[in-house]
């Protein structure tokens, strides 16, 4: 949609994560992919392990991945905002 010189997008982006179940195993590396109608200006991450906050950031990307060591194996969800 547009107004004038303004665009709106009203749609939500779409995030995938795999593996899908978001649990890592023994040196698993965790993946997202989030796309947008426009570009990605800014993504704002949270990753969760069983609940409780693991790691955060800001990338100008659509992708990442979090890499989880052998101690800290459980399952893990992402929170993400696009801006």
């Amino acid at each position: 949609q547009s107004a004038g010189p303004f665009a709106y997008d009203n749609d939500p982006p779409t995030l995938s994560i795999t593996p899908l179940s978001g649990a890592a195993k023994t040196s698993h590396t965790l993946s997202y992919l989030v796309l947008d109608n426009f570009s990605t200006a800014k993504l704002n991450y949270e990753w969760f392990k069983d609940g409780v906050s693991y790691s955060t950031g800001t990338t100008a990307a659509g992708s990442g991945t979090l890499q989880v060591p052998n101690s800290v194996e459980g399952s893990y969800k992402l929170k993400a905002t696009v801006t």
